[in-house]
């Protein structure tokens, strides 16, 4: 129960942090119908389109709101494949080494 408080909470957050001057009526409303959606973190804003939106904001309101999520989401996203990406380079380099004919076999203990 706390955790839907918590994600409710984020989720208001987020829309009042792009759009802060949004009165709390429609930003009540916003919020609902993003639950509405199947919105309930702020994970799942990655899915969410500007048409979604059109029916509670101004058309340039829902483009702000779906901009800042995809530029959210696009970094996260990022740093994930970067941390990825050093993970798997990192354990290639330890099992591998390269010997004086430049190809690859598995290093020896």
């Amino acid at each position: 129960m706390l955790s839907e408080m918590d994600d409710r909470d984020d989720i208001k957050s987020s829309i009042s942090t792009v759009l802060p001057d949004l009165p709390e009526s429609i930003l009540n409303i916003v919020e609902e119908t993003l639950q509405s959606l199947g919105v309930g973190t702020i994970d799942d804003f990655q899915f969410v389109q500007e048409a979604d939106l059109l029916c509670v904001l101004r058309p340039i309101q829902a483009r702000k709101l779906v901009a800042s999520w995809k530029q959210t989401c696009s970094e996260m996203f990022g740093d994930f494949i970067a941390v990825v990406f050093k993970s798997c380079l990192n354990s290639c380099l330890l099992c591998y080494t390269v010997n004086t004919n430049n190809d690859y076999t598995p290093f020896e203990k």
